[in-house]
């Protein structure tokens, strides 16, 4: 046994459970671990054996007989239940050739009482084992489990004789196994047979046949007796005390009669006579009679038997309302006190002596109805008082549900048994039946019952049930798995239907398993049908568009069903066009839940309609059931019995058969509601499984095919289907919180909204309208007829597609707005005008600038540069050139932005915790002991662990922002290499002769990186000058003042900063101005043109700015204008970049770089005047008063900033930030930025001069 274990336990998957045979309480201890580890049995070997000295079991049997037959009999009776759910499964029972020294069985001496002889005994207990098989055999036949009888040969070697006496163990050590070479078998050997009958298909459907050498074999005459084969049956169920029929009527033709529509049912007494006579006089036995096809048992017998002695009867049937089939006989009922009072006979319970008498007081034929035999019986006062005959009236054992619906309903506090987690109370008696029996039309609402009760469904584990008889399909062959044909309808206009066609190429299930049938009854689909039939072709078993479009769907539906059963189908997947399967597994885990009938719930939006009824009403029509909702919202998730489903449902190959014509069994009805009307009058249960999110149903209400753009229009109605179609992927990233949105401009902004195929169709509904307006101010759409900025445009409400559009704003773009515009709600926004706007070039080519009277504008393009329309902006020497350094510019120029940023809240935290530290010190000196601020030491500590954290937190901002921006640099030196930009090309030649001052293009690269560099470098100093200053030998106020001065950013930072950007947008419009000349660059640009006077004066020339693009008609006004951008220091250095606002300061300083200073300091540095290095100073030199007349050698008042607001100036421009006095001069400074002029020429060259 430990070898056996050893390699059970070392392969995939295995185990070993201890059974002692020769016990009922092992056997039964044995079951009970084996059903908690395993939900299946496909095949039972029963290979124990005992050969030795008399022995007596603990049960009273002879050991032989006792383990060799009876304890195999009893554990099967035991596995009985799981065998047959696992069907097709085998018993294999091991016989042997030693059966035929018995003449037959030994009934008078059963137990070997007298003259026990160990061979005999086993060759007795071997014969028992065949018979037992031979009964089983037939007793299962039809019902999925097969029985063989295997002889293994003889001998084998084993451990059978190990408790055989010396003799026998000295024989067969010194003879048996010597020469068991010679004439006996091995162990491999032996198996063969066994392992034959186990696994070969042959005998797979035989059953009761003797097997030996893996081929059919004769037993003796005595292992064929039939008659012996029932009576040892009998025998054995006796000395088990078990049933001798597991079930009455198995395997038994009926002739009751029609019992759903008439009277009938004697058969089922008689059934009960024949089983009760072994019971007749034996008054401990009690008996439960209970239909076995409509009820539920709830309770174990412990309960059952405790209520039923409380009842005082001898016999206690169930009760109703009704008094039937002969209601004539009402009067003649005993009045009860409470509860029903009429005789039910689907349900009772009672001592065996006396329900045998009952049953056989009287004569009956089969098709009598056994209610009526038993009503006449109870309305006979002396066999009522003979027999102690009672009624459950109020339902404290079985409630009969018909006419008694109301009357119950489902309990789910907790229960401290296991197997009735949720009960069933009868509300109007106060009692809790625990059998339920659905007689007459309450069966639907027992299916209901039958989804909770009996151990199927409860709060704590969910859904118990789903997990018994499940198929497995794990395996890498693609034949193991079943045959399905899908079936696909489509009934009526169908919109996204290329995503359904979708759905079902997404089925993880093996194509070469899968055939595909398509009915469509929808002409304008056709071309779409087509296409994916032209496309498959190969790819499935098969796929064939059957045209049903002269076919009702009655008719296409019962042909799918013969289609199915012709291909030799195993499962028919029935899929209409309305469904949309989103769980790609959803085909494979309906087959292995292994019902019949079977269909995955799917919901149509986010309304509570689904695939599936959990109610009907008495015209056979929808009615909501009171776990409806918990279902279809998945609050309850399981396997549910349901009267109806619908658009996707698995039917499985041995139901097939039967529904050939289920779809015309109602020709009133729907073909649907016809199945399934067909279903339930069968008795066929229809299950509908939420464990998984398997799908959604389509609206298709009012759908127009003929309509091309239908799918356009169909937000509303689909809105799932309507995002995967036209919204871009990227969409919904734009709405995560660490999404960076693109700014081209101040107060712009770049996000993905629509896809290509939105902005196709949008398109094509507008062209498809043509009635595009004329392009002047009057417009005789507009309330005023006019329009001060016209264009060709097509509004949105004349292509009825203004409630759609305004939708879209309220639910996609309206959460980016709040986002990036935060303050400003508007829901749902109003928007007036909505419309599409065409550009050609012989129609309207541009939009002139304008102000729009909107809060925000939203601005998309339908089609793109380079692929719909030629942009010549983009084309570069080489090719195509993106220009992608655009957006480096635009990624440096955010970094000084957000150094600006922090910078500024930076000082204001500092300057607003200064004020707090002096407010404080005054108060300390004015009333130290009578302040309640009395700590003075404890604030500041706290202020200054603030300030702390704040530069902290700022520093570490920055920080990331420059590891970014060095990774920009990198991209910016990449698509120069790209652009093939070297020191040897024409327009750097040029541009180094217009502006001698300017750096070369991998001095530039250089610059590039250094900055980030350098930046990050002083990040770190100034960082490790502000630690120091949070020492205690500095007062508060001190450590503010220091702070101040050691927070201010550097001066050459946005220096550089923003000569690389110029020089970035210099050589960006140089190569297009090499490539297609002046004029036509600047007709393809965006650069806005300054009109100044003496425009057509043979000495006019064009100067275009730097930084901003303007351009100037003179070379004077483009210098004075340059100044606003560089803080009057437009002369650069090209090996060190410092900027210089003359010349000849630049040429000074170009000495230093040739080491021809003759004025040194001490520290290193050289000079070329001696006032310059009087005015030199050292970090350690001490801090001189802020006066004017104190500069430093950058030549910048010590005390003034860039960034650091200077009081004497209150207004600043919020681009270039320079300061002014007044408003007034800050105005005219504003249109240096906007390339616009409101006054006259002259003003504007004066105000140019001025700056």
């Amino acid at each position: 046994l430990d070898d056996i274990a050893w390699t059970i336990h070392h392969g995939p998957r295995g185990y070993v459970l201890k059974i002692d045979l020769s016990s009922k309480k092992m056997i039964e201890d044995f079951v009970d671990e084996f059903k908690k580890r395993e939900k299946r049995l496909d095949c039972l070997i029963l290979n124990a054996a005992y050969w030795g000295p008399k022995r007596t079991t603990v049960d009273g049997f002879e050991e032989t007989v006792g383990v060799n037959h009876l304890g195999h009999m009893y554990l099967v009776y035991l596995l009985m239940d799981l065998l047959k759910k696992s069907t097709p499964s085998r018993i294999i029972v091991l016989g042997s050739d030693i059966h035929r020294l018995c003449k037959g069985v030994q009934f008078d001496d059963f137990m070997s009482d007298n003259g026990y002889k160990q061979y005999k005994s086993y060759a007795h207990s071997k014969l028992c084992n065949m018979l037992f098989a031979r009964e089983l055999a037939h007793r299962l036949k039809g019902t999925g489990v097969t029985v063989h009888i295997v002889h293994p040969g003889t001998p084998v070697p084993s451990e059978l004789m190990r408790h055989n006496w010396l003799s026998m163990v000295v024989f067969h050590t010194f003879i048996i196994r010597p020469l068991q070479h010679l004439f006996c078998r091995t162990v491999y050997q032996g198996s063969q047979t066994t392992v034959y009958c186990a696994c070969s298909d042959e005998c797979g459907e035989d059953t009761g046949n003797y097997y030996e050498n893996m081929r059919k074999d004769t037993p003796s005459a005595a292992a064929m007796d039939d008659e012996a084969a029932k009576k040892l049956w009998k025998l054995s169920c006796q000395l088990l005390k078990i049933n001798e029929n597991w079930v009455l009527g198995l395997n038994t033709p009926w002739y009751g009669g029609d019992v759903k529509s008439t009277v009938g049912g004697g058969q089922k007494v008689r059934l009960l006579r024949d089983a009760l006579t072994e019971f007749k006089h034996d008054g401990n036995a009690i008996i439960l009679f209970v239909d076995g096809y409509d009820v539920i048992i709830n309770a174990n017998a412990e309960i059952i038997l405790e209520r039923f002695y409380k009842s005082g009867a001898n016999v206690l049937f169930s009760a109703e309302g009704f008094c039937w089939p002969d209601d004539s006989l009402a009067v003649e009922y005993p009045v009860v006190k409470s509860g029903k009072r009429y005789l039910n006979s689907g349900a009772f319970i009672g001592y065996a002596p006396d329900i045998y008498k009952i049953i056989t007081e009287r004569s009956l034929r089969d098709d009598d109805d056994d209610q009526l035999y038993y009503t006449h019986i109870f309305l006979d006062p002396a066999l009522r008082e003979k027999h102690k005959i009672k009624l459950d009236s109020t339902s404290a054992i079985f409630q009969n549900l018909h006419g008694a619906v109301d009357d119950v309903d489902l309990d789910f506090s907790p229960s401290g048994h296991r197997m009735r987690q949720v009960r069933l109370a009868n509300l109007a008696y106060g009692t809790e039946p625990v059998i339920i029996h659905g007689n007459g039309k309450s069966k639907m609402h027992l299916n209901y019952l039958g989804n909770y009760i009996g151990n199927w469904w409860n709060p704590t584990d969910g859904c118990v049930a789903c997990n018994d008889d499940l198929l497995e399909l794990n395996s890498d062959n693609e034949n193991d798995f079943p045959f399905v044909v899908l079936a696909c309808f489509i009934n009526s206009g169908t919109p996204f239907l290329d995503k359904y066609f979708e759905s079902i190429l997404r089925l993880d299930y093996p194509k070469s398993r899968i055939g595909i049938v398509i009915f469509n009854r929808v002409e304008p689909h056709a071309v779409k049908v087509e296409h994916f039939v032209n496309l498959m072709d190969g790819e499935y078993h098969f796929v064939q568009a059957d045209s049903a479009i002269s076919l009702t769907e009655r008719n296409a539906r019962d042909r799918a069903v013969d289609i199915c059963l012709e291909s030799g189908c195993d499962y028919l997947f029935v899929v209409d066009a309305e469904a949309r399967i989103d769980f790609p597994g959803t085909l494979k885990t309906l087959i292995e839940k292994n019902k019949s009938l079977i269909a995955p719930m799917m919901i149509r939006g986010e309304e509570l309609w689904s695939n599936f009824w959990g109610a009907l009403n008495d015209d056979g029509f929808y009615a909501r059931s009171d776990d409806y909702i918990s279902i279809a919202k998945r609050e309850r998730l399981g396997l549910w019995n349901i009267p109806h489903f619908s658009t996707a449902y698995l039917i499985r190959k041995d139901r097939l058969s039967l529904l050939l014509s289920a779809y015309s069994y109602n020709g009133k009805n729907d073909p649907d509601m016809s199945f399934t009307q067909f279903c339930r009058e069968k008795g066929f249960f229809m299950y509908v499984d939420n464990t998984e999110k398997y799908g959604h149903i389509m609206v298709s209400d009012n759908y127009n095919p003929l309509n091309r753009f239908a799918d356009f229009y169909n937000i509303f109605q689909n809105r799932r289907e309507w995002e995967e179609r036209y919204l871009d992927e990227k969409y919904w990233d734009t709405l995560n919180n660490d999404y960076e949105f693109e700014l081209p401009c101040p107060d712009v902004y770049h996000f993905p909204l629509f896809s290509k195929q939105f902005c196709k169709e949008m398109i094509a509904v507008m062209e498809n309208y043509g009635r595009w307006s004329s392009g002047s101010n009057l417009d005789s759409r507009l309330a005023g007829g006019y329009e001060n900025v016209p264009t060709r445009d097509i509004h949105m409400n004349q292509v009825d597609f203004e409630r759609h559009w305004l939708n879209i704003l309220d639910e996609y773009i309206r959460p980016v707005q709040e986002k990036t515009f935060i303050g400003y709600y508007s829901k749902p926004p109003h928007a007036i005008m909505n419309f599409v706007v065409r550009y050609k070039p012989d129609e309207q080519p541009a939009l002139r600038p304008h102000h729009d009277a909107s809060t925000y504008t939203v601005d998309i393009a339908l089609n793109k540069a380079g692929e719909d329309f030629e942009q010549m902006s983009r084309v570069g020497r080489d090719g195509n050139y993106p220009f992608e350094a655009r957006r480096t510019f635009r990624q440096i120029r955010r970094l000084i932005e957000l150094a600006k940023e922090m910078e500024s809240d930076g000082l204001e935290r500092i300057d607003f915790l200064g004020n707090l530290l002096m407010q404080r010190q005054s108060v300390e000196e004015v009333d130290l002991d009578g302040s309640p601020l009395a700590s003075l030491p404890e604030f500041q500590t706290t202020l200054m662990a603030e300030i702390d954290m704040e530069v902290t937190s700022v520093f570490a901002n920055l920080m990331e922002m420059v590891i970014h921006c060095q990774s920009v640099c990198a991209e910016l030196e990449k698509d120069l290499n790209t652009a093939n930009w070297h020191s040897e090309n024409q327009v750097e030649k040029s541009a180094r002769l217009a502006t001698p001052f300017w750096p070369a293009v991998d001095q530039l690269q250089m610059w590039a990186s250094e900055i980030v560099v350098m930046y990050s470098a002083d990040l770190h100093r100034r960082k490790s000058d502000l630690d120091v200053l949070f020492v205690d030998t500095l007062t508060p106020l001190t450590k503010v003042t220091q702070l101040k001065q050691n927070w201010k950013q550097p001066a050459w930072f946005e220096q550089k900063c923003n000569h690389i950007m110029a020089c970035v947008h210099y050589l960006i419009n140089a190569m297009i101005e090499d490539l297609d000349g002046p004029q036509e660059q600047l007709a393809h640009s965006d650069v806005i043109t300054v009109k100044q006077e003496k425009l057509d004066t043979p000495d006019q020339q064009n100067f275009k700015c730097r930084f901003c693009g303007l351009v100037y008609n003179y070379l004077s006004t483009l210098k004075a204008h340059e100044r606003v951008h560089d803080v009057e220091e437009p002369y650069v250095c090209a090996k060190c970049g410092l900027s210089f606002r003359f010349y000849s300061e630049l040429q000074t300083h170009s000495e230093e770089h040739k080491g021809t200073y003759t004025y040194k300091c001490g520290c290193g540095r050289s000079f070329a005047k001696y006032t310059d290095l009087l005015y030199h100073k050292h970090d350690s030199d001490d801090e001189d008063e802020p006066t004017e007349e104190t500069v430093l050698a950058e030549k910048k008042p010590a005390y003034q900033g860039k960034h650091y607001p200077d009081p004497r100036n209150a207004y600043y421009c919020q681009f270039c930030c320079r300061g002014y006095k007044t408003s007034h001069e800050l105005k005219y400074h504003l249109y240096s930025h906007r390339g616009e002029r409101a006054f006259t020429v002259g003003s504007s060259r004066y105000l140019m001069n001025r700056m």
